[in-house]
């Protein structure tokens, strides 16, 4: 997705810097300054991969404490912030002048309201357009993020029409007592036309703050033109009700404009402005001017709310914002003629007076005393909350910027920029200093483990994650949360090497405490959780068990989150996987199609998760006998691992090991032993699960090349893995078995055929139905039989050719081969 920052203009010329280098990415052009920070269009190149994004640094001079401040603090924002209409961030860091900088989606895009008026954009689809917008700030609320500068030119639409909100320079966490620059210094950031009134008046801002400026986008969506006429240069003083008092509604608005002003203002081919204001009368006056209320308890709460009312308002159902009451109506009208009522109200104080007025007031004194000490119970409940979450937000900050500032080349004692996997223990180092926050510490463990993990470091990051449980396990029912968390991660990192008891019983009691903690919240973690289980149950070899659980866990998902979430991508890879391993290939590719559908819908994916996409598809496309389409798919899965992974990651060695098998099938064995050497040797530094596997595929592969005595040893070594590190109970064992026989066999020993025979016969009785792994076995069965010179050679080319058409079909190119070995 390609993305552009827009930021407020500024005088003077815009500072140039071609041909700079800032970490990893190399300086275009300039895209325009803002009052603190500086934007441009930067390129990374890594390889064959080319990458453009915007690369926002402090101004040179604007180091004060408040700036750093807001400069760091939008960064953490978006760091925090994942949707598909917010600029992601992707990197962050300082230059070698130690200026911070960050890195986010450069979207080239036009302000919203230019881009309606350019498109010509009907009503509906304005309307429909705020909604996304709507999602959006809603979305940066859930997380305590007030945006405050919420404008047209911060909402730019790409060219497919998608809005995407930008620029949180001034944006507030709400349970952020640090975020107290604006009232130590008197500065308060604004854009006067879109801001509220609370922000010109300095009061405290809250989610109905970015509702008022929404509404004023709203406003100038549907009318052309902005709520009220206020000076540019404003930055305090006061807003008052007469703004509100004075607005004209939109629908009247649209009534005064004559044609040549709707073309001006909504493009050619604009609506008649009558028409439009019949439209717009009613509801949709109702859900604006409820947005652009000056009090912000009478405006809509937050985003999420002014967006749903517009749904309603497009479902053609009843909105929620209801009119001005006649109390309230009645109130304004007092504080604007204050004087002139001033003698009718003490005419009114007199005829109220009295016993009936004196039991009331008990009564509502009563009612008061009562909600103020269910606020106040709620306010320290809340209170304590926020300043748990703060201290945990300050410590990991802290510890964040000691590891950026660690990993600029300019500080660091090597003097060349740091690893992955170096930055990672360098943080281990630092975690264990963090004594005086052990639940912030804890956590760290876990995570710092997990990478690790991830980078191949497996033992080392092991034992991060177990010191992490342990403490955790220290910190009573509060931390039962990040527990079970943590236990998923040792589960699911236990069953991926093969220690499939150990990562039960962890995955066991991981689920054990979400069902204890019951919380909605943490419905995902639980569902992870019942993932990791069911994935366990899969490498155990009880597919059909293991199927039941992935199929539980997408209804679970779906019900949660609806059929269409790009998050329910992974339960249909995983039934893909699950069917592709029971031999039910039509099945795989209809759930890897699944996959790749709800996964288009996130365009926020990482691109990494294409590669097991497309992984899965060739595996399924080989048992459906495509083998062209699915060398395509391999080596697309195999391209982008190695382009947003890295060439040694055990997703490249799963792809090469099914490419193995694709050249096994297609006669290249030559290209097998390249793929399957290759992969054997990332599975084995990996010490992964998948490591037998591999070298069954390469010991079959070399069987193919006539070389006996290389593939005994490897075979043998996948005989011990699989046994040790899966179990004895799936069918490929069986296959390895008897090819381990059939190489000895070969080597000269002709009473290994007997133990070719115990694998086969234990195979049929334990797995009597249709396999991929019988099928391969019944091949070297006849092949053994043909070496041999024995009578029943035939027969047994017979049996395997039945096997493969009753597994694959009579025309799948597998059994075409096998009836041509039989000639």
């Amino acid at each position: 997705m390609l993305a552009q920052e827009a930021l407020a203009d500024a005088e003077g010329e815009t500072t140039r810097a071609d041909c700079e280098q800032v970490g990893h990415w190399h300086i275009l052009r300039p895209l325009g300054r803002g009052g603190m920070g500086e934007v441009f269009l930067a390129e990374r190149r890594d390889g064959g991969f080319v990458q453009q994004a915007a690369l926002k640094r402090l101004k040179r001079g604007m180091d004060s404490e408040d700036i750093l401040q807001r400069f760091v603090q939008e960064r953490r924002i978006l760091a925090g912030l994942t949707h598909p209409n917010i600029a992601r961030l992707l990197d962050g860091g300082l230059d070698a002048s130690d200026r911070p900088y960050f890195v986010m989606e450069y979207v080239e895009g036009t302000p919203i309201t230019e881009w309606a008026r350019a498109q010509a954009l009907p009503l509906r689809e304005r309307l429909s357009l705020m909604r996304k917008v709507c999602d959006a700030v809603a979305h940066a609320q859930s997380h305590l993020i007030v945006h405050r500068d919420l404008k047209p030119s911060n909402i730019l639409v790409d060219a497919q029409g998608e809005p995407h909100l930008l620029d949180f320079g001034i944006a507030k966490v709400l349970d952020d007592a640090r975020d107290t620059h604006e009232t130590r210094t008197g500065l308060r950031v604004l854009s006067p036309a879109w801001a509220a009134p609370e922000q010109i008046q300095g009061d405290p801002i809250s989610t109905a703050t970015d509702v008022h400026a929404l509404g004023v986008v709203l406003y100038e969506l549907v009318t052309g033109q902005l709520p009220y006429h206020r000076d540019r240069a404003l930055t305090t003083g006061s807003a008052t009700s007469s703004e509100y008092d004075s607005l004209v509604r939109p629908s009247q608005a649209l009534r005064h404009l004559d044609a040549g002003q709707m073309t001006q203002r909504w493009g050619a081919g604009a609506p008649e402005a009558a028409r439009l204001a019949r439209l717009v009368a009613g509801d949709l006056d109702r859900i604006v001017l409820t947005a652009l209320q000056p009090e912000p308890e009478r405006r809509y709460a937050n985003a999420a709310a002014l967006g749903t009312d517009l749904g309603l308002y497009l479902d053609g159902r009843p909105i929620n914002a209801r009119p001005d009451s006649s109390a309230y109506r009645l109130r304004k009208f007092v504080l604007r003629h204050r004087f002139a009522s001033a003698a009718t109200a003490l005419v009114l104080i007199a005829l109220i007076a009295g016993f009936g007025t004196a039991l009331w007031q008990a009564r509502l004194a009563r009612e008061q005393a009562a909600e103020a000490d269910r606020q106040r119970t709620l306010a320290e409940t809340h209170l304590a909350q926020a300043q748990t979450q703060a201290r945990r937000a300050e410590e990991t900050k802290r510890f964040v910027v000691s590891l950026l500032k660690s990993s600029n080349p300019e500080l660091s004692r090597e003097g060349v920029q740091t690893s992955a996997i170096a930055l990672i223990r360098d943080a281990a180092t630092r975690v264990d200093g963090l004594d005086d926050a052990p639940d912030t510490q804890a956590e760290l463990q876990v995570a710092i483990g997990n990478g690790l993990i991830s980078l191949g470091a497996a033992e080392e990051g092991r034992a991060r994650v177990e010191t992490g449980i342990a403490q955790l396990r220290t910190l009573g029912p509060d931390a039962w949360p990040s527990l079970a968390d943590a236990l998923q991660i040792q589960a699911m990192h236990d069953t991926a090497t093969g220690k499939l008891d150990e990562a039960r019983r962890a995955g066991e009691e991981s689920l054990a405490i979400y069902d204890r903690l019951d919380r909605p919240d943490l419905a995902l973690g639980r569902i992870a959780t019942l993932t990791t289980l069911a994935k366990n149950t899969q490498f155990r070899g009880d597919l059909a068990a293991s199927q039941q659980l992935y199929e539980r866990i997408l209804t679970e998902r779906s019900a949660l989150l609806g059929p269409d979430d790009p998050r329910l991508a992974v339960d249909w890879n995983n039934l893909g996987a699950t069917a592709s391993r029971r031999d039910r290939y039509a099945d795989a590719e209809h759930a890897y199609a699944q996959a790749s559908r709800l996964m288009a819908l996130d365009p926020q994916a990482p691109e990494s998760r294409q590669a097991w996409l497309h992984l899965g598809r060739a595996s399924a496309l080989i048992g459906l006998g495509r083998f062209d389409e699915a060398e395509t798919a391999g080596l697309a899965a195999l391209e982008v691992a190695e382009r947003t992974l890295n060439p040694d990651h055990p997703m490249t060695a799963s792809v090469r090991t099914m490419l193995a098998r694709l050249y096994r099938y297609t006669n290249r064995p030559d290209d097998a032993v390249d793929a399957a050497q290759r992969a054997r040797a990332t599975f084995s530094a990996a010490n992964a699960i998948q490591l037998g596997w591999t070298e069954a595929q390469l010991g079959l592969a070399l069987l193919d090349l006539g070389q006996n005595a290389q593939a005994l040893p490897v075979l043998i070594a996948a005989e011990n893995h699989f046994a040790t590190r899966s179990n004895r109970e799936e069918p490929d064992y069986f296959l390895i078995r008897a090819a381990l026989a059939f190489t000895r066999i070969r080597n000269g020993d002709a009473n290994a055929l007997a133990l070719l025979d115990e694998a086969l016969e234990e195979l049929t009785r334990r797995h009597p139905g249709p396999s991929n792994a019988l099928a391969e076995t019944l091949t070297l069965r006849a092949q053994a039989a043909a070496l041999l010179g024995h009578d029943d050679a035939a027969q047994w080319r017979e049996r395997e050719i039945g096997a493969l058409t009753t597994l694959l079909g009579p025309d799948h190119p597998r059994t075409r081969a096998a009836h041509r070995r039989s000639r």
